[in-house]
């Protein structure tokens, strides 16, 4: 990897979290069996915990969603795997709670037509922190 590509990658992470952070989410009990939004975070590359970099360096070529879980968060990553350019990023469509599980969609958003991109292979992912707690992550 070249500092650039990094230093690149960073700026769309950068940016997609303050896009991202600006549509906010709200975390309500979840003791009905109702749908609940839950607040969350898009963590910067230099934040994630380093077990988990190191999960999502292993597999990014592939593509990946993965949980992780330290004793004051939990981390929800998810990645599109290899692209062919760079000017990829990935977004949250939905994060929800219901009884004990979450559920999370997210999307891959490629380049608009006529953008530049970089002609290198990129590797979207997107690392999202919430509170601890128990329960499976459904991906859909």
């Amino acid at each position: 990897m070249t500092g650039k590509f990094h230093r690149v990658l960073f700026v769309c992470m950068t940016l997609l979290g303050i896009l991202l952070a600006a549509g906010g989410c709200t975390q309500v009990e979840e003791e009905t069996g109702e749908k609940k939004d839950v607040d969350f975070t898009v963590v910067r590359e230099s934040e994630i915990p380093e077990d988990l970099l190191a999960d999502i360096e292993e597999n990014k070529k592939e593509g990946f969603h993965t949980v992780f879980r330290d004793t004051e968060y939990l981390y929800i990553a998810v990645g599109y795997g290899e692209q062919q350019t760079g000017g990829y990023s990935v977004a949250v469509e939905k994060l929800y709670a219901m009884e004990e599980n979450l559920y999370l969609r997210t999307k891959l958003i490629g380049p608009k037509k006529g953008e530049q991109v970089h002609k290198a292979s990129s590797y979207p992912y997107l690392v999202l922190k919430l509170e601890l707690r128990e329960g499976n992550v459904v991906f859909e």
